[in-house]
């Protein structure tokens, strides 16, 4: 490591990883079926993709008063039935009020399990090893290497298959590559697509995302490989703190490099 002490705050990181999350969303403006609302308290995506990742409220921040915060809450949720499309509700450090989980479960929805946020202080990464014996790892330029991406990200994150051409969409509008704010990472197995990973580039902020490794390439090293090249480049360009969302199953490996949690998202999705 390059030693040291973390500079940040917990509360600055936790705030970090909504951020990230927050800023990433945002530039979902690029594509022609989605609307990204800004408005006081809350930013949400609005498409007409019937499935809830396409959907979202982030950084939630209703007021302390029930009446405004419920009004808030109709105005969301008939903004989604008017579309007729389900939506997903993160609720983050900054969700208010402190009651917003049981209002949204009154009025319909679901509670879902969410992932962990994570963030660190990337001048305490270690240094990046070579990668494992066959692999490698480059950055994707191209149509096809952004096709090739995406059908290995949506089947491991388990996306439905009718909104994989939706995703190839999305992806390819908000643009990627050097000299963009989205960077994704295709990792070969002897010669062959195996793992991906992204990550977002927002002042110092660097978010990672879709790390995801086929079945058959799992248990050799690759995610890390793909998280540790993500997060130095993303350093080298002037990022500071590195932020994610972990499931169970990467939550390990980011622990292991450095990553602490600072939350646990809460998930309410509501099917229209």
């Amino acid at each position: 490591m390059d030693g040291g002490q973390n500079k940040y705050s917990a509360r600055e990181l936790a705030l970090a990883v909504e951020t990230g999350a927050t800023e990433g969303i945002k530039l979902w403006r690029a594509w022609d079926r989605v609307e990204v609302i800004e408005e006081d308290g809350y930013v949400m995506t609005l498409s007409d993709v019937a499935f809830p990742m396409f959907n979202c409220v982030f950084k939630c921040d209703l007021g302390r008063e029930p009446a405004e915060a419920d009004g808030k809450i109709e105005r969301i949720k008939s903004m989604a039935s008017a579309r007729g499309v389900p939506m997903a509700w993160w609720m983050g450090p900054s969700a208010s009020p402190e009651d917003l989980s049981e209002r949204l479960i009154a009025r319909g929805f679901t509670v879902a399990p969410g992932p962990a946020g994570m963030a660190m202080d990337l001048c305490l990464i270690e240094e990046r090893g070579a990668p494992p014996p066959g692999v490698l790892i480059r950055e994707v330029e191209s149509p096809s290497d952004l096709r090739t991406w995406c059908d290995i990200m949506l089947p491991v994150f388990a996306f439905p298959s009718p909104t994989w051409r939706a995703w190839r969409e999305l992806m390819a509008a908000q643009g990627h590559g050097p000299g963009s704010r989205v960077r994704h990472y295709l990792a070969e197995l002897n010669g062959r697509p195996a793992a991906t990973s992204s990550v977002i580039l927002s002042g110092e902020l660097a978010m990672l995302a879709n790390v995801a490794t086929l079945p058959k390439a799992r248990k050799r090293g690759i995610a890390g490989a793909m998280t540790a090249k993500a997060l130095h480049d993303a350093r080298r360009e002037g990022s500071r703190v590195g932020a994610l969302f972990a499931t169970n199953a990467g939550y390990p490996l980011y622990s292991r490099m450095g990553f602490e949690e600072f939350f646990k998202v809460r998930i309410h999705v509501w099917w229209e």
